[in-house]
């Protein structure tokens, strides 16, 4: 039970209501890690080269899919990191 005289503090909610989410201190947000700006390099580098020529359609969709669930899982790993 919520102990506190606050009136703007809801005491009734039900169990099932998830907890406000709180920012986690050890965590870069995403646009500022290394890993965001390599990711972006090479699907700007992947983008180029398959206009140009130099990489045929269907390998640079699936050079760009490896590089986003490269950085997925990393991003996923470090957020996994930091709450602990």
């Amino acid at each position: 039970m919520n102990e506190t005289t606050d009136p703007n503090i809801p005491t009734n909610l039900p169990s099932n209501v998830p907890a406000p989410a709180i920012s986690k201190p050890g965590l870069t947000p995403g646009w500022q890690t290394s890993e965001f700006w390599m990711t972006a390099l090479g699907h700007a580098g992947i983008i180029f080269a398959a206009v140009s020529g130099a990489l045929p359609a269907k390998y640079a969709a699936l050079a760009s899919a490896a590089a986003q669930v490269a950085y997925n899982l990393s991003r996923g790993i470090s957020k996994v990191n930091a709450s602990h």
